[in-house]
């Protein structure tokens, strides 16, 4: 790309450094991101607004001086701080002086006095306001260890601030929120003695010299998630005469100046993806850090998804070097959201007895084991203990896979040890289950103490078989994942630039693919694959299964063995749709300029021209009736009144409707109970709707998704193959002298990720139903009862308004999930007590507001209703 023309960039290696150090390799996604779109609060002491580098940057509506109580945040005497963090966060690129990391972000200045004897009230409401943008960038904090407490009280408001900007920040996705680590490390300072800066919704950000190691000056901690250069920095200065030096620019060091740098690499991801919620740039952040040599106490934490192996962690840089590049190819193809409403947290305290801590001796290990699971983000620990001299202690937390937090070490305090939180991040990715141990050690002799307990605060995301595999340009290894516990996997290799060969036939069990900016080889498998290329002229080989490929930026060629015998549409987007008229699959495509098959070339144009038109799928069915059994054949589209004496089944008038749209066949019975039933087998790629027959059957085991909706049935049989299926069974009460037990749903769905929903509108109708493998999702709504087997993979039964006495004979607590939010939406009040797990034997009784609603047979729920509230097992709303 073309370099900034600002005359002081060649200076700012801490964008693009061309002689051997460090940068944040920031440049190259300057090609398609800038931060256009994006807010960025920054709480400082005042802004330069006239300056050449920030004139019109600021959106002034939306800024405020909380220290003046004054519209506009502008900098007054000694202010000199806020430009220098505005400037490298977000100074234009307009040829003149420097450039900010997102130059095309929107600044918003709160700005706030940093003198001594000012309050601190100003300080909490400009945080009230962070809930108000995109990202939250402070470059300050406060001095000496646990001065910021929030045991203490006095924080109250700002605590509740970043937990409002968590929760309720960009429509519910959460505010950014960064915060400067601390210049304190040459005094022993930490991260892990600061609430605020090591608050679960912060980005705590270090600072990093040229060379890739830690500043001297910037905190470490268990809480420190990535750097940033943070030396000499080149920025603004206030202009003229004020400002640190005369002159319009400086040079500033710090994490202080680390921190906008980081918020400034946010700016470009949320413009990539604006639906990351703040837990997931958190992560990417984590996974697209780079390790550097300079840095010495790298220690590989317990996760199993990043490049092979666990990532990589440093006390005293966090994961490490911030990458731009990196985090904003993870960003554009990140699918998930993260937020404050989906975290799931587990809680556990030590219930043993007070345990005597060794006087300069020794050091004691206490315990807690988690049975529950969670993919971690941040661990808490809170510890109670009385030491009259807390400087003399050493707290470490040592996780189940092994990884060391240190938490304490010869903090620079006076006097006895206070109740305090602290929190780590270097357990990211890894699983919770297990043993925890807090070890304590009193390094120096002369004063005893007393652990007297302690509890822990696990927080992150359910556990789910739906795997996502990170790689990066530090994987220096082929990928070799596989994965066999069943969901949809995922391997994201979007932040490696070199060119990459991939066979996902080779790597089983994983169905979807993103690479990066290289020139990719890419094959399929049989699996239905949904495969992202990124940048780059990629070649990507067909597989067997229905794909849907984006080959995205540069000249992309889809190959594949099949001659050519295919039904093509492309669609206004410019997805091309490719079905096989040979199989019936379809795969999707977008992005590809070059088609070839069995060796023959296409372009698109070219290749919409060859499109054949195949057939509509012909569907046998037969309908019975009072007089006798019709066979019939749907092969035209549009509508069809079939007339009693045409079909002799019984009736008079028009005794069967027929639509088809497409492969989409409607039949409607309009015989009443002249019609007694319908029976039909179905080929792959049609979706049927049924209305008003008494009696169904229908065969549908092909391998692609098959959707049946029965609009109105008293008893049915429905079986399904290997595709994601769709089943809707809505039961009438249409002929009462039907025997009450032959009112009964079958059905078996076999393979597939399916979706089974009974609805009983008579109040008899009940249910045998075999969802097969895949994960799976049944609900039930007003029926009696029924049978449902889940299958393996990840299955959630859900209950309705009515839904009864359920028999689920294979709930498997570690995957599968129960879904009692119709049921709890309307409570008001306490939970527990409303929603009941009962154990009798070996089955667990699942009863709301009194009613029996599902019993799981075979299957012992012995925790607190609490614990699979928190795991996620059961869901309520």
């Amino acid at each position: 790309m073309t370099l900034p023309t600002d005359d002081r960039f060649v200076y700012q290696t801490n964008l693009l450094n061309t002689a051997g150090g460090i940068d944040i390799d920031v440049v190259p996604a300057w090609t398609d991101y800038t931060g256009a779109g994006v807010s960025i609060a920054l709480i400082d002491d005042g802004f330069d607004l006239a300056h050449p580098d920030l004139a019109g940057r600021f959106d002034l509506a939306a800024s405020y001086d909380f220290a003046g109580s004054d519209p506009l945040p502008q900098a007054e005497t000694g202010d000199d701080h806020g430009t220098a963090i505005a400037g490298i966060a977000a100074a234009a690129r307009n040829g003149v002086g420097i450039v900010g990391v997102a130059y095309d972000a929107t600044l918003v200045g709160l700005r706030v006095s940093f003198t001594a004897d000012d309050s601190t009230d100003q300080f909490t409401a400009a945080m009230t306001h962070m809930v108000d943008n995109d990202i939250a960038s402070n470059s300050w904090g406060y001095a000496g260890a646990f001065a910021d407490n929030y045991a203490d009280g006095w924080l109250d408001g700002q605590r509740a601030a970043i937990e409002d900007a968590a929760f309720n920040g960009r429509g519910g996705l959460g505010t950014v929120i960064l915060f400067a680590a601390g210049n304190g490390g040459n005094s022993a300072d930490r991260v892990d003695y600061h609430s605020v800066t090591a608050d679960p919704h912060v980005i705590a950000v270090g600072a990093m010299t040229a060379t890739g190691a830690a500043a001297s000056f910037s905190n470490p901690g268990a809480a420190l998630l990535v750097s940033a250069p943070g030396q000499s920095i080149p920025t603004d200065d206030v202009s003229g005469a004020g400002g640190y030096f005369p002159g319009d620019y400086v040079s500033l060091s710090g994490t202080s100046a680390a921190t906008p740098e980081v918020s400034g690499i946010v700016a470009l991801m949320l413009e990539a993806n604006p639906n990351l919620g703040y837990r997931d740039v958190q992560e990417i952040l984590a996974y697209s850090a780079r390790a550097t040599g300079a840095v010495s106490d790298w220690q590989t934490n317990g996760a199993d998804n990043w490049n092979g192996t666990g990532l990589h962690f440093s006390h005293s840089v966090g994961f490490g070097l911030v990458d731009a590049l990196a985090a904003v190819r993870l960003a554009e193809t990140w699918t998930t959201t993260h937020t404050e409403a989906n975290l799931r947290t587990i809680d556990q305290t030590y219930t043993g007895p007070a345990v005597p801590i060794p006087d300069g001796t020794g050091r004691i290990d206490s315990t807690i084991t988690i049975s529950g699971d969670l993919i971690l983000d941040h661990v808490q620990v809170s510890v109670d203990i009385t030491h009259a001299a807390a400087a003399q202690l050493d707290i470490a937390l040592i996780s189940p896979s092994g990884t060391r937090s240190i938490l304490m070490s010869a903090a620079p305090v006076t006097g006895a040890m206070s109740e305090f939180t602290f929190t780590t991040v270097a357990d990211w990715g890894e699983h919770a289950t297990g043993v925890w141990t807090l070890e304590v050690a009193d390094h120096t002799a002369g004063t005893a103490g007393i652990l007297n307990g302690w509890s822990i605060n696990l927080q992150g995301d359910a556990a789910t078989n739906n795997n996502l595999y990170v790689y990066t340009d530090e994987n220096t290894n082929p990928i070799a994942v596989t994965d066999s516990n069943g969901g949809t996997d995922t391997i994201n290799a979007a932040a490696i630039s070199h060119a990459l060969t991939l066979d996902l036939a080779a790597r089983t069990g994983i169905e979807n693919l993103d690479t990066g900016d290289g020139n990719d080889t890419v094959y399929g498998s049989a699996l239905d694959n949904v495969i992202d290329t990124g940048r780059g002229n990629d070649t990507i080989y067909a597989s067997v299964g229905s794909d849907t490929i984006d080959g995205g930026a540069g000249t992309d060629t889809y190959i594949t063995e099949s001659v050519f015998n295919h039904n093509v549409a492309v669609d206004a987007d410019g997805t091309v749709t490719l079905t096989s008229l040979d199989t019936g699959i379809a795969t999707h495509l977008l992005n590809i300029e070059n088609f070839v098959f069995a060796g023959v070339s296409y372009d698109l144009p070219s290749l919409a021209a060859a499109s054949r038109s195949g057939d509509l799928v012909d569907v046998i069915y037969f309908i019975h009736g009072a007089a006798g059994i019709a066979g019939m054949h749907s092969d035209t589209l549009g509508h069809t009144a079939y007339e009693a004496g045409t079909l002799g089944v019984g009736g008079t008038g028009t005794v069967l409707l027929a639509d088809r749209e497409g492969n989409h066949l409607t039949l409607t019975n309009n015989a009443g109970q002249d019609l007694s039933g319908l029976s039909m087998r179905m080929d792959d790629g049609l979706a049927v709707t049924l209305h008003g027959f008494i009696e169904v059957t229908v065969i549908a085991d092909g391998t692609s998704a098959t959707s049946v909706d029965i609009g109105g049935g008293q008893q049915g049989f429905i079986q399904t193959g290997a595709g994601g299926d769709t089943v809707n069974f809505l039961g009438f009460l249409i002929d009462p002298h039907i025997p009450a037990q032959d009112r009964t749903l079958t059905a078996n769905t076999n393979d597939g990720n399916d979706r089974v929903t009974v609805t009983d509108r008579s109040g008899y109708i009940a249910y045998d139903i075999d969802l097969g493998s895949g994960d799976d999702t049944f609900t039930a709504i007003g029926t009696p009862g029924g049978t449902v087997h889940g299958g393996d993979g990840a299955d959630t039964f859900a209950f309705g308004a009515g839904a009864q006495n359920a028999v689920i004979d294979d709930f498997n607590p570690l995957l599968d999930h129960l879904d009692l939010s119709a049921l709890t939406a309307a409570h008001q009040g306490a939970i527990d007590g409303f929603l009941t797990l009962t154990t009798s034997q070996n089955a667990t009784t699942v009863s709301v507001g009194g009613t029996n609603v599902a019993t799981l047979a075979g299957t012992v729920l012995d925790q607190t209703l609490q614990h699979y509230l928190d795991t996620g097992v059961v869901i309520v709303d």
